[in-house]
């Protein structure tokens, strides 16, 4: 399986933000080391429909250890998951 586009991952990530939030802003002007959760203020419930939101989006669960502040409001973390999930090298 070959490794998705890191542009492309990033502007879905960024737009499943977006509509999860109800943010009115364009996705693809996130910066790829922005802080989430500083922009949006990412409080418990607005990660929780982060985390439903990317869940339908790419088809899995994010597992446990990756549902906190930290994660989900790092762009490039999140990019750097879902390609290796996305990519076959996750165990």
């Amino acid at each position: 399986m070959s490794v998705p586009d890191r542009v492309a991952l990033a502007e879905r990530i960024g737009g499943v933000f977006v509509r999860s939030l109800s943010l009115d802003i364009d996705p693809r002007e996130l910066p790829a080391s922005s802080n989430l959760g500083e922009l949006a203020g990412l409080d418990s419930l607005a990660r929780l429909e982060l985390v439903a939101g990317l869940e339908q989006e790419f088809g899995f669960e994010i597992e446990p250890e990756h549902l906190n502040q930290a994660f989900l409001g790092d762009l490039d973390a999140m990019v750097d998951y879902f390609a290796a999930r996305l990519g076959g090298d996750w165990p």
